[in-house]
């Protein structure tokens, strides 16, 4: 379902998608309702858990822009140096 250079998350949203498309054409049940709404709403956890994390004094721009660029990498593509 991923393109060869399509960065790793769009092929995550796909499937996620998918799952809430063929969820929508039936009728959920109980179970089937649960995993649709924790494939659509766990990325807005993930973005909330972020925000917070980084508001502490512990994760400040000057403690976290290592670990923060190489999640990025992973989930897109190498970024040089340049600015």
């Amino acid at each position: 379902m991923r393109e060869p250079n399509e960065p790793r998350i769009i092929g995550i949203a796909k499937r996620c998608m998918a799952r809430i498309h063929e969820a929508s054409a039936t009728l959920p049940d109980n179970n089937h309702g649960l995993k649709l709404r924790i494939c659509a709403w766990s990325p807005v956890a993930l973005g909330i858990l972020i925000i917070a994390a980084e508001s502490t004094s512990y994760f400040g721009a000057d403690r976290t822009s290592g670990p923060l660029r190489w999640i990025f990498q992973v989930l897109f593509w190498p970024v040089s140096d340049t600015r």
